[in-house]
């Protein structure tokens, strides 16, 4: 099987999964969300006040950190924009085609 092919049953089945039980993937999807957006505050919030209290302090460990927290705060803006996005998706999304392909993929 190819790599397209994997990656396509890999999210026909993700989505069958959304589907079936919508309520814990959202709840997963929003605890994802609030985690990624505390972690990246607390991170920022420490290296502020480190940085404040410090000037012997490296240029290069401020860069690091503060850009994992910037990408944990990505992540939170994306795992929330998500859950507030999946009741749109879901009201233009057909079901069932996405159901018979994943009978379809069983099957191969």
């Amino acid at each position: 099987m190819s790599k397209n092919l994997k990656f396509r049953a890999k999210v026909i089945k993700g989505l069958v999964d959304a589907l079936d039980n919508e309520d814990s993937y959202l709840r997963k999807y929003r605890l994802f969300g609030k985690v990624c957006g505390l972690l990246g505050s607390f991170i920022f919030t420490l290296i502020l006040i480190a940085s404040s209290q410090t000037y012997s302090s490296t240029i290069t460990w401020f860069i690091v950190v503060s850009a994992i927290s910037g990408l944990l705060i990505g992540l939170s803006v994306y795992f929330n924009s998500s859950v507030m996005q999946w009741p749109i998706i879901r009201e233009f999304t057909n079901i069932e085609a996405i159901r018979e392909a994943a009978k379809n993929e069983n099957n191969l």
